[in-house]
């Protein structure tokens, strides 16, 4: 079914932003180590599941990395949940949000909301 903006809190879009948010919380606490309620670039590395080898993996960081300085506004050298959010809308728009959330089983639900939010 398509996300439609209408209807405020009872439309579709509204339920599945909704859902998405509460992935992307769950997301965020899986990264979150250290359980300090910020995440930086090694904390992604670790809880991040590469497919593919040493290049691959190489790869992965090298695109955190530069996707990490798009969004840690405040130069603090890490993430909190809203600039984490602002990394999977993103590499939603990039194309790459699977790489970030490999072991997330409804990336669907967040891509989808995302474009919806893209789109507004």
């Amino acid at each position: 079914a398509s996300l439609k903006k209408q209807d405020g809190e009872a439309s579709e879009w509204c339920k599945g932003l909704k859902d998405a948010f509460s992935i992307l919380e769950s997301d965020f606490e899986t990264y979150d180590s250290d359980g300090n309620g910020r995440v930086d670039l090694a904390e992604i590395v670790k809880g991040g599941k590469v497919l593919g080898g040493r290049e691959d993996r190489l790869d992965f960081i090298s695109r955190m990395q530069h996707n990490l300085m798009k969004v840690d506004l405040d130069r603090s050298g890490d993430l909190d949940f809203w600039q984490f959010c602002f990394l999977a809308f993103l590499m939603t728009m990039d194309g790459s949000y699977n790489d970030l959330v490999l072991h997330t089983k409804d990336a669907t639900i967040v891509k989808k909301s995302m474009i919806g939010v893209q789109q507004l």
